[in-house]
């Protein structure tokens, strides 16, 4: 769950202005504010109740995690 969010927030601030306020972030990547964002990407069971994604990083089985390479494409 931590690299989950570790990736979305950098992502967003990559993408993001420099000069902004946190608030202003905040506007712009509302995205971050959702606490059940992580279930676009995993299935819940994998996250919440898999020993192994207690103990170590596991991959999404959902969709692959947006990259700033990926979102630049997109663009």
């Amino acid at each position: 769950m931590t690299y989950f969010w570790i990736q979305m927030i950098d992502l967003a601030i990559a993408q993001s202005p420099k000069d902004l306020t946190f608030e202003e972030f905040l506007r712009q990547n509302p995205q971050l504010m959702n606490g059940g964002l992580f279930l676009e990407y995993y299935k819940k069971e994998t996250m919440l109740n898999n020993p192994t994604a207690r103990q170590e990083m596991v991959l999404p089985d959902i969709k692959p995690l947006p990259t700033l390479l990926a979102s630049k494409l997109k663009k």
